[in-house]
């Protein structure tokens, strides 16, 4: 995952806000997973190129592979609606429409037993995980439901026409 880092001249106030007690200190900034959430409502504050570095590296997690957590997806998500990030928005709805529906709620199905053909499953849930997606707008769960429905009907049709068919995205809950 490549980092961006960029010098930013930040006047005045800005320059609190980032612990520096110095009115126009030049203070270079990497965005990375640890800051992307503190770094971009000052990006944003202060209207900020920082702000597109920060949509562009929330943009890289929203891929297969990147070990992201449903949890700091949907951090993301909430801060993207708040910030109007609609690229990332646009990203994160079409990567979560793979995840399983079940995990981006909270809920975890785990298989305890298997007896004479019947296999028992346990549930879980990650209320924490359960509380952010609920708080999400209901036009991103929309369009993640709907965006969801399209590739279960794409996936219809492969099967109808074929052996092959992708499955869903695997990724860590929190």
């Amino acid at each position: 995952m490549g980092t961006e880092e960029r010098n930013v001249i930040l006047a005045d106030m800005a320059t609190m806000d980032f612990g520096f007690g110095f009115p126009e200190t030049d203070i270079t900034l990497i965005v990375e997973e640890q800051n992307v959430l503190q770094v971009l409502p000052l990006a944003h504050k202060y209207q900020s190129p920082l702000v597109t570095d920060c949509e562009d590296f929330m943009k890289t997690l929203c891929q297969p592979g990147t070990g992201i957590r449903i949890s700091t997806l949907l951090d993301y998500i909430l801060a993207a609606e708040k910030f109007n990030l609609g690229q990332f928005l646009e990203s994160a709805v079409k990567f979560c429409a793979r995840v399983d529906f079940d995990l981006l709620n909270g809920k975890k199905y785990s298989r305890i037993s298997q007896r004479f053909g019947n296999t028992q499953y346990t549930k879980s849930i990650d209320k924490d995980v359960q509380k952010k997606f609920l708080q999400l707008s209901i036009e991103t769960q929309f369009s993640i439901a709907k965006k969801r429905l399209k590739f279960l009907e794409m996936y219809k049709k492969k099967r109808d026409n074929s052996d092959s068919v992708e499955s869903d995205f695997e990724i860590p809950l929190s």
